[in-house]
């Protein structure tokens, strides 16, 4: 499938919408440790995976799953992910994965504190999905794994046949 060109919309956390994930639906994210935080990891302090900080995502600890509505014209969906290097390197351990209904969209390898961000990029478009889940597995040890998903970014555009 090719696409026409596209307009990159990044996920604003601070505002009452990102993309189409609306502030009300933040709550609805489920976790086992602490609050959901936006641009912040869980335990307050800056996102920072892999010795690289970064401005914008989100911050949760697993186990967690974060569902986010799929914006209107939306073909892809991106960012990354990693265990937030507060930690300690070496410490957590937490698969990440991409959900849409029970089909896993995407997986990253086990990652640990330390380790560099493993970067995703999806096709989610709108005329398939309505919404898309962010999960955080802790492995069946749920200690250091403040899980971050910095870069989320939606790209809109209309799919060609």
């Amino acid at each position: 499938m090719s696409l026409s060109p596209v307009f990159v919309s990044f996920l604003m956390f601070g505002s009452s919408v990102v993309g189409n994930l609306h502030a009300a639906e933040l709550p609805l994210a489920s976790q086992a440790y602490g609050e959901l935080r936006q641009d912040l990891a869980v335990g307050g302090g800056p996102l920072h995976v892999g010795g690289v900080a970064y401005r914008n995502g989100l911050g949760t600890h697993a186990i967690s799953e974060i569902p986010v509505t799929v914006p209107p014209a939306a073909v892809r969906f991106s960012g990354a992910v990693g265990v937030d290097d507060s930690q300690g390197i070496g410490k957590g351990s937490v698969k990440f994965r991409v959900l849409s209904g029970n089909a896993v969209l995407w997986e990253s390898p086990v990652l640990k504190s330390g380790d560099i961000a493993v970067p995703f990029n999806l096709v989610v478009p709108a005329t398939r999905h309505r919404k898309i889940y962010l999960q955080a597995d802790d492995l069946g040890d749920n200690s250091y794994d403040h899980a971050d998903w910095p870069d989320l970014k939606w790209e809109t555009g209309t799919p060609l046949p």
